[in-house]
């Protein structure tokens, strides 16, 4: 297994045989991509997936399934702690960035005064949930969560002192407007903002939409027990539970209604416009748009199994992607929003477009080629040859999944006849060997222009 891992992405070479890497990265990408989810429900979304990526032709089915696994297993996304000014060049910040709960209960203990808010209406809650560790510290059956929130004086480890003793309000504003609770889930904490939650801390902000997208495109913190990419999933259903029982509580019409109610709060939340003005809301992506566009698939992976909407277009040249979201039933013919002149998921299958549209909130993303050794040439799949072998790949999946080959724009565009006029001649002239056709005798002239000098090699 370890001598397939470095044959598959460290372009060493070893002697395995192109079928059995393309079998090993179809398990893996199975197994990540439905990852904890059983049923009968799950097993047809599997199947259909599945059948998906066998529609692959063999030429373009390795880069494109080595692209979804190294953006998927090898491609490390740390979660920033947030900007509180200088918050360790803060001497009672700096204790609890620094973990010293022995210095900060001693100086709060003579010194209450200093819980009030301090630099940008920050609080000390604030800076312990943002600076939170999730992992056990070692030796000890203590979290880090609870030392550093709640600065303990004695071995009663229950005792929650910043919030109680100290008379701290979970809920305690900066000047910003910004609560513990969404600091919590900003940071990826699953342990705080369970701990915020068990302590009254008020629940509404969390079914902020910018928050809720924000915390999809920025992803969860590893733990102890769970991977990143586990723990967003858990995250994310976390802050829909929240949203769901605070929409149920406050309802005061019937059960049924209720159930209504809440679970339209809930599809609202993951399908809702980010950052934009209700008059504008097809300006901007819902959760699962910005996560892909942000190349975060462990959120899309998250997103989609907890139901939201898979009619999604900006993957253009992502045939994993492709294929999972028509297993989760998008339409493979739908149009797109906004200013996109009523594009099929098939007329934005190109090379010549940008992919990304935003930078992660606040990640450093290191990417696998970065940590390779010096002397190992990683894999390429952002070269030209595997940019175009990965569209045309997905023009596949887009086809087998029902898409139509002469499906017009807004403008009366056919796919094939967006992809000549952007010169995009490589994924034009595979669009014709699929089947593509133009009656228009002026955009027949334009096809002439593919000949032997433009086809891909």
């Amino acid at each position: 297994m370890t001598a397939l891992v470095y044959s598959l992405l460290d372009g060493t070479s070893l002697p395995i045989p192109a079928k059995a890497k393309v079998a090993w990265l179809k398990s893996a990408l199975y197994a990540i991509c439905f990852q904890g989810h059983k049923g009968p429900s799950a097993t047809a979304v599997q199947d259909r997936f599945r059948a998906a990526i066998d529609a692959v032709p063999d030429e373009f089915v390795e880069v494109s399934l080595l692209h979804s696994f190294i953006g998927t297993c090898m491609t490390e996304w740390e979660v920033l702690n947030g900007n509180f000014d200088g918050a360790a060049g803060d001497p009672l910040f700096g204790l609890v960035v620094k973990g010293d709960v022995e210095g900060l209960t001693a100086t709060l203990s003579v010194h209450r005064a200093l819980l009030q808010r301090r630099k940008d209406g920050y609080t000390l809650l604030h800076v312990a949930v943002d600076y939170c560790h999730e992992q056990i510290i070692r030796g000890t059956d203590v979290n880090i969560v609870m030392l550093l929130m709640f600065a303990i004086q004695n071995t009663d480890f229950r005792s929650p002192e910043l919030i109680q003793k100290f008379s701290v309000s979970p809920n305690v504003l900066s000047d910003c407007g910004t609560t513990p609770i969404e600091v919590a889930a900003l940071t990826g904490s699953i342990e705080c903002l369970r701990l915020l939650l068990s302590l009254g801390a008020e629940p509404r902000p969390l079914a902020e939409q910018d928050l809720f997208t924000t915390v999809a495109m920025t992803g969860a913190r590893e733990s102890a027990q769970h991977s990143p990419a586990a723990n967003i999933r858990t995250l994310l259903s976390l802050i829909c539970g929240v949203v769901e029982s605070n929409h149920l509580d406050e309802s005061t019409s019937g059960k049924e209604a209720q159930d209504v109610t809440a679970a339209v709060a809930v599809q609202t939340l993951l399908d809702g416009r980010y950052g934009v003005k209700v008059d504008d809301l097809a300006a901007c992506g819902s959760p699962l748009e910005l996560c892909i566009s942000v190349s975060n698939y462990t959120s899309v992976f998250s997103l989609l199994s907890l139901g939201a909407d898979p009619n999604a277009f900006n993957y253009h040249r992502e045939p994993v992607l492709a294929a999972l979201l028509l297993a989760y039933g998008a339409d493979p013919n739908g149009r797109a929003r906004g200013d996109y002149d009523q594009d099929t998921p098939l007329h934005q299958v190109d090379t010549t477009s940008v992919t990304a549209f935003y930078d992660p909130p606040r990640n450093r993303v290191a990417t696998y080629a970065e940590r390779v050794a010096d002397a190992v040439e990683a894999v390429d799949t952002e070269s030209d040859a595997a940019v175009a072998a990965r569209a045309k790949a997905c023009i596949a999946v887009l086809l087998f999944g029902g898409a139509e080959i002469e499906a017009r724009d807004a403008k009366g565009h056919t796919p094939l006849r967006r992809r000549v006029v952007d010169r995009d001649l490589g994924t034009a002239e595979y669009l014709i060997s699929q089947g593509a056709e133009s009656e228009d005798c002026q955009f027949r002239d334009q096809q002439d222009c593919i000949g032997e000098d433009d086809a891909p090699s």
